[in-house]
């Protein structure tokens, strides 16, 4: 939703000819922030999945549930729990328990990141503003000259 925002207040504050090499700078950094949050979230969901399930069902084999994925996972936890529902319902709220954790760590992430948007200069992307702008400053130039 707020992708292209970016792209245009790059375009707005950078003159024309860094615009290309600020808009490909905005790519890369998106594109390895979400290479690095995936691989921090998956390592906090793994982590409080395991840390959970040990301390409550220390007899449960972890292995067999966070190796099937959240499709299997169902299937996989009855059988190895033996069909046993009071605790299979203790695993779902233990894997929710993890999903939200994932989800504050993305929460954490944003709330650092968004005092970076107070760094961008403050400029109008009005196409009016922006043509008269360019004209007082070419009639200036130009009575520059004449003087």
């Amino acid at each position: 939703m707020s992708l292209e925002q970016c792209n245009i207040a790059i375009q707005t504050v950078l003159p024309d000819d860094k615009v290309s090499a600020g808009i490909g700078l905005a790519v890369f950094t998106r594109s390895l922030g979400g290479a690095i949050a995936v691989s921090i979230c998956q390592n906090v969901f793994e982590q409080k999945l395991r840390k959970n399930i040990q301390g409550m069902l220390p007899n449960l084999d972890v292995s067999v549930i966070s190796g099937s994925g959240a499709t299997n996972f169902i299937d996989n936890v009855q059988a190895a729990l033996g069909g046993n529902e009071a605790e299979l319902q203790q695993v779902i709220d233990l894997y929710n328990n993890a999903v939200v954790q994932v989800f504050l760590v993305a929460l954490i992430l944003a709330a650092i990141s968004f005092p970076a948007a107070f760094l961008v200069e403050w400029k109008s992307v009005k196409k009016e503003k922006r043509e008269k702008k360019t004209s007082e400053i070419s009639e200036e130039a130009g009575r520059d000259e004449s003087s």
